[in-house]
């Protein structure tokens, strides 16, 4: 009986211990596995536990940060991706994160700053430009729109959606017969909308 009691004790401890062994990376994993299970919040405890273990571990504010935005905690999520860039100021998609979520706060402002440094950091992301360039539109900044949808352009001549919202910024600025080449030259490289647009508005 002795004996059963004894082993039964050891086995409780070594069970706590090893608990208590776990690591920082592998509480981020087990993170990143409920990430993938969309059990957000179960994933925040663990990359909590990984912060509380290494408060500069980037990764798991970023992860947290993506995952507070996931249960539209945006303000939450806005500063775990603020952790990061001021652990690692050079991070694209932290700003560009940050910027998701400052456009659900109808941020808009703050949202073009953000998008801005990530395009300074990453100047051939063509998401970033097509981001801020919807961004824009929504101040009516149209001018500003049509600038960024002419660097996705500039980029990528063959980005049909780019042509077609540049298009659709192009009419909203009042010219029509801009906006048809957009959409002309969008129709021509597979983009059924466009294709719409011409019939609808264009000779």
């Amino acid at each position: 009986m002795k004996m059963t009691k004894l082993f039964t004790l050891f086995l409780l401890i070594a069970i706590t211990l090893s608990s208590f062994g776990q690591t920082a990376d592998e509480y981020f994993e087990q993170g990143l596995n409920k990430v993938d299970k969309a059990d957000y919040n179960g994933a925040i405890i663990n990359f909590t536990k990984v912060i509380v273990m290494n408060p500069n571990y980037t990764e798991a504010f970023f992860n947290r940060g993506y995952s507070k935005h996931s249960l539209k905690d945006y303000k939450g999520a806005i500063l775990d991706f603020t952790k990061v860039i001021e652990i690692s100021p050079n991070d694209a998609n932290a700003y560009y994160n940050r910027s998701l979520a400052k456009i659900e706060l109808i941020d808009y402002n703050g949202a073009i700053f953000d998008l801005t440094k990530a395009i300074e950091i990453n100047p051939k992301s063509q998401i970033l430009y097509y981001e801020r360039a919807i961004t824009k539109a929504r101040l009516k900044d149209y001018s500003g729109a049509i600038m960024d949808f002419t660097n996705i352009i500039n980029l990528n001549p063959n980005n049909a959606v780019a042509y077609y919202y540049r298009g659709n910024v192009t009419e909203d600025y009042g010219n029509l017969n801009n906006a048809c080449n957009d959409w002309k030259k969008a129709a021509e490289l597979g983009y059924t909308k466009a294709v719409e647009k011409l019939a609808n508005k264009c000779n």
